[in-house]
């Protein structure tokens, strides 16, 4: 299992591995779009820390991305012994919403 990115949809928040990064980014779908959190960086020295430190964020903003364009599934579990959960599977073509599925076991659901 690797990294993976944060996608909120509907005031809910979801894992994908499908956004550009997977460093466990922000993206956002809302009004038809995708956006994404930009932020700086820098590397703080903490001998407490699993590293011996960490990323801090700055700067951080919310910016429409207008150019992905591809496939994003995104979940998330909705118990916590992991056995039930729900996913969705975005088309975008720059960054604009132009299908909207939800994924379940024996059908699909085309929700846009």
């Amino acid at each position: 299992m690797g990294m993976f990115d944060y996608l909120r949809f509907e005031g809910n928040e979801y894992q994908t591995k499908d956004t550009p990064n997977q460093l466990l980014d922000n993206y956002e779908l809302k009004d038809g779009f995708l956006y994404e959190e930009q932020y700086q960086s820098r590397w703080v020295d903490d001998e407490n820390s699993l590293f011996k430190g960490y990323l801090e964020k700055f700067n951080e903003n919310w910016v429409k991305n207008e150019t992905f364009t591809g496939e994003i599934r995104f979940y998330r579990h909705l118990d916590k012994k992991y056995t039930e959960w729900e996913e969705f599977s975005a088309y975008l073509v720059r960054g604009k919403i132009e299908k909207l599925v939800k994924l379940e076991e024996n059908e699909h659901k085309v929700i846009f």
